[in-house]
């Protein structure tokens, strides 16, 4: 079986949203600058609100990924503030984490078509609209 964890070493919390640096540091193959990793990939998204984003994270290995994955899971889902798609600037969208440049764009371009969207999911409407990234995205962006 796999060492999880460092000898004598436990997290002082399963929640992976409110697990510290020092909680990462317990498991085998995490050390300070993978622990201050996956804190800012935390804050970036404000908190996960799926194991599959662990995934995201550049620089972890899969091996480490299955660890952190058995030691923590996702008890208390976070609070995100959503981003009214029909009101928000070009800046505002641009910042929402899965959006790049040219998504945003296309967001823009959209809505300025339909002068309005009546629901978010009128954004699979959107030529080019990455499919894979809409459960990611609509985390953060609502239709008002």
């Amino acid at each position: 079986m796999l060492n999880i964890l460092k000898k004598n070493k436990t997290p002082s919390t399963t929640d992976i949203n409110k697990a510290t640096l020092e909680d990462f540091k317990t498991i085998e193959g995490v050390g300070d600058k993978i622990s201050a990793v996956i804190i800012k990939y935390r804050s970036k998204l404000q908190g996960f609100s799926m194991f599959s984003q662990l995934d995201e994270i550049w620089g972890v290995k899969p091996e480490v990924l299955v660890k952190i994955k058995q030691t923590f899971k996702l008890i208390e889902l976070p609070y995100i503030q959503k981003i009214n798609v029909n009101t928000a600037s070009f800046k505002e969208i641009l910042k929402t984490p899965y959006v790049d440049y040219e998504l945003c764009k296309k967001i823009f371009e959209y809505r300025d078509e339909v002068a309005e969207l009546q629901n978010i999911s009128q954004l699979k409407n959107i030529s080019g609209f990455p499919l894979d990234l809409y459960d990611r995205i609509v985390l953060y962006l609502v239709a008002k």
